[in-house]
């Protein structure tokens, strides 16, 4: 458990540092398919969340929630308006990026892993 465990929270790690890239890059709708895919709440029967979050406490349930459902919605809907609503567009992208970088700072400051 502790290992799969392990294995689930590198693999969101990997998928973050990807979808940074990809926005860094102006790959923003890769970064959102991302984003959905190893993050977001599509992501959970992949990772077998049901089955791991039964051993969690309440708040740490309710951390992971909101990390996955932060990831959905980092969304990037191309521009085909004014420039002004393309930098619009990507300061709320950025900002739901904080968002979800925000939430893993928070649970991994408040939990750690027991040693086995």
């Amino acid at each position: 458990m502790r290992e799969h465990m392990l294995r689930n929270m590198r693999d969101h790690l990997r998928a973050l540092d990807q979808i940074i890239g990809d926005v860094s890059a102006q790959r923003y709708i890769e970064a959102s398919r991302l984003a959905e895919e190893r993050l977001g709440m599509s992501s959970l029967r992949a990772h077998d969340a049901e089955h791991l979050a039964q051993y969690f406490p309440k708040d740490m349930q309710l951390a992971g929630s909101a990390m996955h459902r932060a990831a959905s919605r980092l969304r990037w809907r191309p521009a085909t308006r004014t420039s002004i609503a393309r930098i619009r567009g990507l300061l709320k992208l950025t900002a739901r990026l904080a968002e979800l970088t925000a939430t893993c700072t928070a649970c991994h400051a408040a939990y750690r892993l027991a040693e086995p």
